[in-house]
């Protein structure tokens, strides 16, 4: 039975007519248009984007499709030329909003960069344009971090930037490397006299290498020219 209606459907469609053939084909053509239409419509943009997006926003779904099926009735080649002259200028229509879209975001990013060079972060990477962006950020609230050398990684010269002692900055570091894990949200900073200032935040229970168990330690320590100089 199966056999015989794959024949029957067969038989169907073979003997279709060259205009029936053309009229399937310009409306397959503009229903996958439509539907790509329709997807950039519902996109969720800002005002900026929309006012981009504002000709393919005015663009009816029904109008063109009721055109297209008058045009049909004349001649299903110009219906079939209506289709894929209608696919092209969507496809152009995206590629516009494509090129609008990489030109704002550029000048959005002109924008952002204009604005954070004015920050403090922003005034530190004026003067250091080899460091990161990453970097200026730690620097501009004066921490440091855990490793150094290589890129991406704390280097001498923000340290004598920070005007800390390199050795004091290698013991503290090296110090919050050895933390546990309950404390690793310990960080450390300089401040404004070269004191290296480690700031100590442990949850929970936590042993240290030497066996010292701490419960909930909330503290710092401080390091000037290689001797501890405060404790809280």
């Amino acid at each position: 039975m199966k056999n015989i209606i794959i024949f029957l459907l067969i038989g169907l469609f073979s003997c279709k007519s060259d205009k029936e053939k053309m009229d399937d084909l310009s409306y397959s053509v503009l229903e996958t248009t439509i539907n790509e239409l329709k997807t950039l419509q519902s996109e969720e943009e800002n005002s900026q984007y929309r006012e981009i997006k504002k000709s393919i926003y005015n663009i009816k779904s029904d109008s063109v499709i009721d055109l297209y099926y008058k045009i049909r009735l004349d001649s299903s080649e110009l219906a079939l030329d209506y289709s894929y002259d209608f696919k092209d200028y969507i496809e152009y229509l995206r590629s516009e909003v494509n090129r609008k879209y990489d030109s704002l975001n550029h000048l959005l990013e002109i924008k952002e960069e204009k604005k954070w060079l004015k920050t403090k972060a922003g005034r530190i990477h004026k003067k250091h344009r080899n460091w990161t962006r990453e970097d200026c950020e730690r620097l501009s609230d004066r921490r440091i971090w855990k490793y150094m050398g290589g890129d991406g990684k704390m280097k001498r010269d923000m340290i004598r930037y920070l005007g800390a002692n390199s050795s004091d900055v290698h013991q503290a570091i090296y110090f919050l490397d050895k933390l546990p894990s309950a404390c690793e949200k310990s960080w450390a900073w300089v401040k404004n006299d070269g004191t290296v200032r480690i700031e100590l935040e442990c949850n929970g229970q936590a042993t240290l290498d030497d066996g010292t168990t701490i419960n909930g330690v909330l503290g710092y320590i401080d390091i000037k020219n290689g001797k501890i100089t405060n404790v809280r």
